[in-house]
């Protein structure tokens, strides 16, 4: 079975939805291998656990073994059954739009058409010693910026394609067992200890950039909480 990061990412996340807590300490690492050990029959260490959701810093590729043990933990026949599903899930996603994609892939080719003639145009006209700008330098704080607000924003859409497959009180529970490990672990830290490879002398100009970016990237968590409360109707859920 190959290794699929966003299938990965979605069997975590339901793990913890059918865990039903946030893994915030080594104590709720020791209760989620125990819970799995009690559900599933199956024993996954607290190490492996800890590896797997970025408490352990030293990440490592999950064995099959360990991803089929969770994927039966929530509800599924196994790893490969774990997949098969999201696949069928995602096909029937591409179908619905399939429509769509091919009209705006037919208007992108007219525009990438019109755009080349016009480049065409304007370099037949331009003076022979015209000299072209060099490439500005890319700045290293907006590469890192750039990074964890992508990062951020791909972690959380897989999160909003569990929605449909969860009732409201599991989803609140998916999102905020998402939100708050990697929103204060892994983003706080990895943000920075890219900062620090930068070598900024300033501390104070380094704590206000840190600051800056973590801001930025947490709205991005913040509108999915925002979002995992809002009913259709656009009331708000609450937890019972």
């Amino acid at each position: 079975m190959e290794y699929n990061d966003i299938n990965i990412e979605q069997l975590k996340s339901e793990v913890l939805a059918r865990f039903g807590r946030t893994l915030d300490s080594p104590t709720d690492y020791d209760a989620l291998s125990l819970s799995i050990t009690e559900s599933a029959g199956e024993h996954i260490s607290v190490s492996t656990l800890k590896r797997l959701y970025g408490y352990d810093k030293r990440t490592t590729t999950p064995r099959p073994s360990t991803l089929s043990a969770l994927a039966r933990y929530a509800g599924y026949a196994g790893w490969s059954d774990f997949v098969e599903r999201k696949s069928e899930t995602s096909i029937e996603e591409c179908n619905e739009t399939s429509n769509s994609n091919k009209r705006r892939q037919h208007h992108a080719i007219i525009a990438a058409i019109v755009i080349i003639i016009a480049i065409g145009i304007v370099v037949s006209i331009l003076p022979k010693h015209t000299e072209v700008s060099p490439t500005p330098t890319i700045d290293p704080i907006e590469q890192i910026r750039d990074k964890w607000t992508t990062l951020t924003a791909a972690k959380c859409d897989s999160i909003r394609s569990l929605r449909s497959s969860c009732s409201s009180d599991e989803y609140i529970k998916l999102v905020e067992g998402f939100y708050y490990p990697y929103t204060f672990e892994t983003l706080r830290n990895g943000l920075r200890n890219d900062l620090d490879l930068l070598n900024i002398d300033n501390a104070i100009e380094q704590s206000s950039i840190e600051a800056d970016i973590f801001s930025h990237c947490q709205e991005i968590g913040i509108n999915l909480i925002r979002e995992c409360y809002r009913r259709n109707d656009g009331s708000i859920t609450t937890m019972e």
